[in-house]
């Protein structure tokens, strides 16, 4: 199935204001984007009736502002994916899960807003995350309990990968994240109720073999980051605790089990953009926690309470610069903080825009 849209679909609009308009399947442009817009953070609503991704510009000084609603042109769930990587962005690329419909969508980020080209099915049933590195993509199926490959060419265009649907190690596994290692080489998947990790490694022509199965350090394996050294770290939603890991050549050791953060349901976790510090939002506690990572993979608890961005945060994400960190809190409203540099955060205030149903994805760049 090809859906391919190759016209200009949206751009992001300059003011809180200045909303975009949806017709027939088209977002109609807004005013130019201001000087003041650094970047945007990018977060899925989710939404059964049709998925749509609300971008958020952000100023120089990290703050957000809501812009433009994207339609993604497939299906939310309407309920929450309990997952991380429901987005993710790969230079000027984004990708969306659309968990309702069994599809990916494929955007370009451009210098007037988001470009829908591709909406593909995931080989799959219910997708909920997304990682991509290079050309190469897979996709996390979660009610099928399998992971699936696409090649995505320069234009933006998504194509399943003949043979690459690979089995998680079992069935009902609650699968929570894929991604890929630093240099491609390899997969990591999270099983939230078989409390495994999956490693798979990528071959010639974009094809995973595996798994190789690791029992977690803690209960409950959720969301995770992947360091350049290798190191895998990774939140524990029913320890309320952190592992961390090295990947090697077939599968994953431990380096520091369980370290709690005296907290509740810690789900979602992203590292610094220089891999130095973690942070995890605690869903129950309504709080974030920070680690410091040294170089060996080695996990210090940073701060219990690193920050309290309200009820409820779930996804979060790390500004492209590695300046600023932003957390989804209640029905989809985006906290945004400044990191400095020895890894603490200060609060830049909270952007509300469209409803987001549930954890559905958060990236930005």
């Amino acid at each position: 199935m090809n859906r391919s849209i190759t016209g200009r679909l949206a751009v992001v609009a300059a003011t809180a204001t200045a909303a975009a308009t949806v017709l027939a399947g088209t977002v109609l442009a807004g005013p130019a984007l201001a000087d003041s817009v650094a970047g945007h953070v990018y977060e899925a609503t989710n939404a059964a009736a049709g998925n749509a991704v609300q971008v958020f510009d952000r100023g120089t000084d990290g703050s957000l502002t809501p812009g433009a609603l994207v339609p993604t042109g497939g299906l939310g769930a309407g309920v929450s994916l309990a997952s991380q990587g429901g987005i993710t962005r790969d230079g000027d690329r984004l990708l969306v899960v659309n968990a309702g419909d069994n599809t990916v969508t494929s955007f370009r980020i451009t210098g007037s807003g988001l470009e829908r080209r591709d909406v593909e099915p995931s080989g799959g049933v219910r997708p909920v995350s997304v990682t991509v590195h290079d050309n190469l993509v897979y996709v996390l199926n979660a009610g099928s309990d399998s992971i699936t490959g696409l090649r995505l060419d320069g234009g933006g265009h998504l194509a399943p990968i003949a043979g690459s649907s690979r089995a998680l190690s079992g069935t009902a596994t609650g699968a929570a994240q894929v991604q890929f290692s630093a240099d491609g080489d390899a997969l990591v998947v999270t099983e939230k109720a078989t409390q495994h990790l999956d490693t798979y490694r990528v071959g010639r022509g974009g094809l995973a073999t595996g798994p190789t199965v690791t029992v977690a350090a803690g209960n409950t394996p959720y969301g995770f980051d992947i360091d350049r050294r290798g190191h895998v770290v990774v939140s524990e939603a029913a320890t309320g605790s952190v592992s961390s890991y090295q990947l090697g050549a077939r599968s994953l050791s431990v380096v520091t089990a369980a370290l709690a953060d005296g907290q509740a349901a810690p789900c979602w976790l992203v590292l610094s953009k220089d891999g130095r510090f973690a942070y995890t939002t605690n869903a129950a506690s309504g709080t974030i926690s920070s680690y410091t990572v040294a170089a060996d993979g080695s996990l210090t608890l940073l701060a219990a309470v690193a920050a309290t961005p309200g009820a409820g945060p779930t996804d979060v994400a790390r500004s492209g610069d590695g300046r600023f960190l932003f957390a989804r809190v209640r029905n989809g409203s985006v906290a945004a903080y400044a990191i400095s540099a020895n890894g603490s955060l200060t609060s830049l205030g909270v952007a509300s825009g469209a409803t987001s149903i549930g954890s559905s994805g958060l990236a930005a760049s």
